[in-house]
């Protein structure tokens, strides 16, 4: 969806090369958006200089929050981890304040526990969030989010919301 809102559109191609993602993906992708009404496919496509793919109007909100996440992503220089499937989820539902390992699966009921430890690994190598130990048998860890994480939380968080009002439409 950023990328789409910061080339106006773009071919599948682009996409891939951009996003350093394979065919078979994308395609699940774009079709997962354009069943959501987020993409549609150009009317006009058939110029070799046309995109194939664009933001439809309930995909432009979507499109420009999305673009704000990947620029804060940058910023702080995550950006790849941005792109990885669960990091922004388990970001946004630290918002909540201090979370177990189980509260986290709980609020992300899809996630398997292989996904969320390695995520949480990545978040807290990047310094996104911060993970303490109380000491007792057994141990017991416990994320929050670090400064740091905080306006990509945020962020992420302002998303979800926004996608929450539009399905409820």
């Amino acid at each position: 969806m950023a990328q789409l809102f910061e080339l106006r559109g773009s071919k599948r191609v682009t996409l891939e090369k951009r996003l350093g993602i394979g065919r078979e993906s994308l395609r699940r992708s774009l079709k997962a958006l354009v069943e959501l009404g987020l993409v549609s496919r150009n009317p006009g496509y058939g110029h070799p200089m046309r995109p194939e793919y664009i933001l439809t109007d309930a995909g432009l909100a979507i499109g420009e929050s999305s673009h704000a996440i990947v620029a804060c992503a940058r910023g702080l220089s995550v950006e790849a981890l941005a792109y990885q499937k669960w990091s922004l989820p388990v970001l946004d539902s630290l918002g909540c304040g201090i979370t177990r390992f189980g509260g986290i699966q709980k609020r992300l009921p899809s996630v398997t526990s292989r996904a969320l430890s390695l995520s949480l690994k990545g978040l807290h190598r990047e310094t996104l969030t911060s993970r303490t130990v109380a000491d007792g048998y057994p141990p017991v860890s416990s994320y929050a989010l670090a400064p740091r994480g905080r306006e990509l939380a945020q962020l992420t968080a302002e998303l979800r919301r926004s996608l929450t009002i539009d399905q409820e439409r």
